[in-house]
């Protein structure tokens, strides 16, 4: 059982490296696709896998468990942050299939009315971009 369990491990350790690998691999194009502001709001595309599980440390919740699938481009997590205050963790958003699927503060808190008309408005920028790009114009 301890073999199984230390090579278990050392699987676990080689599947996280690939993953980070691809993260940022993915995040100059993730930034042109996502990276958003408007009014006192910003949303921030992790860099790496160490970002993703740090948010989730930041904010009591399992957003660390999802690198794998963001490796795989199974969903997108976004961080959205104060403007004047980026580097603070604040809400954690899950972006999939053209809009937001979960978007939780501290603790897995829910949205603020501000900040739900900001993602409201994030989407709806997202679904215009994706337009874009399907009739060839090229994206916002």
């Amino acid at each position: 059982r301890k073999a199984h369990d230390t090579l278990m491990n050392r699987i676990k350790v080689k599947e996280s490296r690939a993953a980070d690998k691809k993260i940022r691999a993915m995040f100059k194009e993730y930034q042109k696709r996502f990276a958003w502001q408007k009014g006192d709001y910003v949303m921030i595309v992790p860099r790496c896998a160490a970002d993703i599980i740090k948010e989730g440390q930041d904010q009591h919740n399992c957003v660390g468990g999802y690198v794998d699938s963001v490796s795989k481009k199974e969903t997108v997590v976004l961080f959205l942050r104060k403007k004047n205050e980026p580097n603070k963790s604040l809400y954690t958003v899950e972006y999939h299939n053209g809009q937001v699927e979960q978007c939780r503060s501290f603790a897995n808190g829910p949205m603020t009315d501000e900040v739900r008309k900001f993602i409201k408005q994030f989407e709806q920028d997202m679904r215009c971009r994706v337009g874009k790009v399907k009739i060839g114009v090229g994206a916002a």
